[in-house]
């Protein structure tokens, strides 16, 4: 009597679990790159409190829209709130542009 031992399913699974352990740890290593990139964002964005408020008017932020920046989760990133605020802004400046122009317009 002869005993055969078909190692392939070992193999198979060994192998899954080593391609789940290795997602895993990717997962967890772009997490961890995500974070640092958070917190070096975040400490870009501080400095712009160093400058006064002329300056941050001529970016088109206040200090006001800076701290609001930096009260953001850990994970994100205060400078993309920063640019949403001030995309904000500059949409309502347009719009508000554009309603004293029909004013204008209808008052003529």
């Amino acid at each position: 009597m002869t005993l055969i031992i078909d190692h392939r399913k070992a193999a198979a699974r060994r192998s899954g679990l080593l391609e789940r352990a290795g997602l895993m740890i990717l997962s967890g290593t772009q997490a961890l790159v995500r974070l640092v990139e958070a917190e070096l964002d975040r400490r870009r964005t501080m400095r712009l409190l160093e400058l006064d408020d002329h300056m941050l008017t001529d970016l088109g932020i206040s200090r006001g829209d800076v701290h609001h920046a930096l009260s953001s989760e850990a994970g994100e990133k205060p400078s993309s709130r920063l640019a949403e605020t001030r995309a904000a802004q500059a949409r309502a400046h347009r719009a508000q542009i554009q309603e004293m122009r029909r004013e204008a317009r209808a008052a003529r």
